[in-house]
């Protein structure tokens, strides 16, 4: 693969609560600059940003905390039982995750590749402008588990975001690399460890 004046995009992608960000901190560890799509996501709309000013005038002042922030188990109830109002939300915070990503990109183009950590890579058509792509895969009943622990949200919410979201078969078509997640949170560093080394011999 030929270097080109931007680093190479790797992408990193798996379900909600497959454990991608343990796989990012493990990548960040061997110094691989990492783009956090749900970061960004977060950044986005943050109080007072262009985005939530964006989401507050189509979906209305209910989606605001009292402190005028995202009240997001508000807009995820909106959106999983809608989607026409999901398309309508991605449609706003895509393209500023877009733009906030590639100024990082421009920021780091010294290096080997630069990893792209988002859960929709494969749903939203991104993965195609990755270099390569690795997918956390876990089993279904571990990630549902995870999620309800982790989030505190309704099994009935957990199972409509899960459904939402890309099948393993999908994932497993679309991968270069998969990382099993279903074992300890050594064996996935590891895991993480030999794709970065299977990914630098590539470059």
């Amino acid at each position: 693969m030929k270097k080109t004046t931007q680093p190479v995009k790797i992408g990193l992608t798996g379900g909600i609560a497959s454990g991608k960000t343990t796989a990012q901190k493990a990548f960040e560890a061997l110094g691989v600059p990492c783009i956090d799509h749900d970061k960004l996501a977060r950044d986005v709309v943050a109080a007072g940003s262009k985005g939530l000013k964006q989401l507050v005038s189509q979906f209305g002042q209910s989606i605001l905390t009292e402190n005028q922030e995202l009240n997001r188990p508000a807009l995820k109830e909106i959106i999983f039982n809608n989607p026409e109002a999901k398309k309508e939300v991605e449609g706003i915070i895509h393209p500023l995750v877009f733009e906030a990503s590639e100024s990082i990109i421009e920021k780091h183009s010294d290096a080997p590749y630069i990893l792209i950590v988002s859960p929709l890579l494969i749903e939203s058509g991104s993965a195609k402008n990755m270099h390569k792509l690795v997918v956390v895969d876990i089993p279904r009943d571990i990630q549902l588990q995870r999620l309800l622990s982790r989030d505190g949200m309704s099994e009935t919410l957990a199972n409509s975001i899960i459904a939402s979201q890309a099948t393993p078969e999908q994932r497993h078509a679309a991968a270069d690399y998969i990382l099993d997640n279903n074992g300890s949170l050594e064996e996935l560093r590891m895991a993480a460890q030999k794709c970065h080394q299977d990914l630098l011999k590539t470059l």
